[in-house]
């Protein structure tokens, strides 16, 4: 896997192993930034391999989400921020990037989190919101502040 900063190679620091998914946290060799990565699994029908797919790419790495997450995603063509909410998070991403056929960048997520904060966090940002549940790029700030990053 290339580093998003500079495209140097990676190697794994550590992996969580989902039922529909891996997380891996990664450190570029080159530039030492880390970042994390959420791959879909498929198996190979014929060679009975499984295989991983990148869904998004973290530029700050970290854990993985559980049940109950706001999640927020960054679609890298037109820099729009979308925060939701899921029990199933990585089922959402994946829908997500299928029907929309862009690979979003994972900004990061809240764990143990409730309807009513997505809904706060919708208020908050109300005067940039696009459409639904997608915002303006000009949060992102905001957003690394509410992550702690």
């Amino acid at each position: 896997m290339r580093c998003p900063a500079c495209a140097s190679n990676s190697r794994v620091l550590d992996t969580n192993t989902l039922k529909d998914a891996v997380i891996r946290r990664r450190t570029c060799l080159s530039c030492s930034t880390v970042f994390g990565t959420v791959e879909e699994r498929s198996e190979d029908i014929l060679g009975g391999k499984a295989h991983c797919k990148v869904l998004g790419v973290s530029p700050k790495g970290g854990g993985g989400p559980v049940n109950h997450v706001i999640y927020f995603l960054e679609n890298p063509y037109n820099r729009t921020i979308k925060i939701g909410f899921s029990t199933r998070v990585w089922n959402r991403i994946r829908a997500l990037s299928s029907s929309s056929g862009v690979q979003f960048v994972i900004l990061g997520w809240i764990t143990h989190a409730t309807v009513e904060l997505e809904k706060e966090l919708h208020e908050r940002f109300r005067d940039d919101r696009k459409i639904g549940e997608w915002f303006s790029g000009d949060i992102r700030g905001d957003i690394d502040a509410l992550l702690g990053m």
